[in-house]
């Protein structure tokens, strides 16, 4: 069997890993000037802006109640991060650069966001990430992936 026709096996995290690989190649400098980028630090109160593209479970629960927006074709809609739910941990596999626990983050939206689609997600104190949405349980939230 060749490795196309053996495609519809690859892991999930492969795919994330390989997109994540593209979109670095693509924009690098330009995603790496806005991810964690403060407009001021007073707006962060303590000045210190985690690097939420990469960050893990714990620095995502330190900003539940939060003010994020997101970027969609009808405009730019607020959301409120709500929660942060650790999954299991990583396996052997586990390095330098790969998060050593898989999460969802859950957040509200003040309107109506499509799902299974990624979005740029700005926090509020600056900066901006791509983040791809599935569908919550709950009408008017999205839930995040983070492996």
């Amino acid at each position: 069997m060749t490795r196309l026709q053996n495609s519809h096996s690859t892991s999930r995290r492969a795919f994330i890993a390989g997109a994540a690989a593209g979109a670095a190649a693509l924009g690098a400098g330009k995603a790496a000037a806005l991810v964690g980028t403060p407009a001021s630090g007073a707006e962060c109160g303590s000045g210190a802006l985690p690097d939420l593209a990469t960050a893990d479970v714990d620095t995502w629960s330190d900003q539940i109640g939060r003010a994020f927006s997101v970027e969609t074709a009808a405009g730019a809609i607020s959301l409120l991060l709500v929660s942060v739910a650790p999954g299991r941990a990583a396996g052997p596999h586990a390095g330098p650069g790969v998060r050593t626990r898989a999460f969802t983050v859950t957040f509200k939206a003040a309107a109506e966001v499509p799902a299974d689609r990624t979005y740029v997600v700005r926090p509020a104190h600056g900066g901006a990430l791509p983040i791809h949405f599935s569908p919550a349980a709950e009408p008017g939230k999205i839930v995040a992936l983070f492996a």
